[in-house]
């Protein structure tokens, strides 16, 4: 029931849109004589309800992206050794980091990124965090 509940509360949102798309035009021709008031209430509440579905379908949205991001991280912590599964950011790091190098083993400037924050980092002190790092020797 509470399983892939980002996808379902997009789903929600757009049953929410049709429905309330329905209901306007529905609306407009039980009480629209003239064809400009007519045009009115239906524009306007298909507007509506299409602007009040963005709430719950960005919510979804955040949900399924935090659910790959949790996925990812113990996809990593399977593979990896005790210090990244205590530290889930390390690990990101790490993998990112491995990635990076291996896809840009041709290119000499392979991005460096703080393994306590996740910023680019030009020297060996974190200019965003202020820790210190040892990706510089």
């Amino acid at each position: 029931m509470y399983n892939n509940i980002g996808a379902k509360l997009k789903f929600f949102a757009i049953c929410i849109f049709v429905c309330g798309s329905i209901a306007a035009i529905i609306c407009a021709i039980a009480l629209g004589e003239d064809i400009f008031l007519l045009l009115g209430i239906g524009t306007g509440g298909i507007l509506v309800s299409w602007v009040s579905s963005w709430a719950l379908y960005g919510l979804g949205y955040i949900a399924e992206k935090v659910d790959t991001i949790e996925y990812q991280i113990k996809k990593i912590n399977k593979q990896g050794d005790q210090e990244t599964k205590d530290n889930p950011i390390s690990a990101l790091y790490n993998y990112k980091f491995t990635k990076n190098t291996s896809e840009n083993s041709n290119n000499m400037s392979v991005k460096k990124v703080c393994p306590h924050c996740g910023e680019r980092v030009k020297s060996s002190k974190c200019e965003m965090c202020g820790k210190e790092n040892n990706l510089f020797g």
